[in-house]
C-alpha cells in the first residue's frame, strides 16, 4: 500500500507527524511518501519542535515541494489522476487532455500542439475560423 502524507503551513502539523510515526508500525506492507512545503517545515518546528530532516526519516520517500519531476507528479501514480478528473468533470469542468490526432498529417510539433489547442477552443465555444477542419477523409 502506498500512503502519501502532505504537511502544509496550516496549523496542525502534529497530525502529519503522528500519522508518519504510526505508519512506521506498518512499514513492512506500507510505502510512505512525504511532501512538506517550506511553510509546513516552519509550522512543524513551531508547533512540535521537530526539524524537517527528522520527520523525513519517517518516510520511505520524500520530495521537495518544488520537485516537479518527483514520482508523485508522474502518471505512474495514475488512478488518483483519473478519480480527480472524474470528480472535476462531475462538477462541470471540461477535461481536455492533449491527445494528438494524426489524421490531419501534422508536419511540426507546433502543428500537433495547435491541433489540441483548437479542440480546447472549440470546447470553450471559441472556435477559430482560420482552423482547417477535417472532413472525415471525404473525397
Amino acid at each position: 500500500m502506498r500512503v502519501i502524507v502532505g504537511i502544509s503551513g496550516a496549523s496542525g502539523a502534529i497530525y502529519g507527524l503522528r500519522l508518519l510515526e504510526r505508519l512506521r508500525n506498518h512499514a513492512s506492507n506500507t510505502e510512505i511518501h512525504l511532501i512538506m512545503t517550506r511553510s509546513g517545515e516552519k509550522t512543524l518546528f513551531l508547533e512540535t519542535g521537530k526539524l524537517a530532516a527528522d520527520v523525513r526519516k519517517l518516510a520511505d520517500f520524500w520530495y521537495a515541494n518544488e520537485d516537479i519531476s518527483c514520482r508523485l507528479a508522474s502518471g505512474s501514480f495514475h488512478l488518483g489522476h483519473l478519480r480527480n478528473m472524474t470528480l472535476l468533470a462531475e462538477m462541470g469542468a471540461i477535461i481536455a487532455p492533449p491527445v494528438p490526432g494524426f489524421y490531419h498529417h501534422p508536419q511540426t510539433v507546433m502543428d500537433i500542439v495547435d491541433h489540441s489547442i483548437d479542440r480546447v477552443l472549440d470546447l470553450l465555444g471559441l472556435p477559430d475560423s482560420g482552423v482547417q477542419r477535417w472532413d472525415g477523409g471525404a473525397k
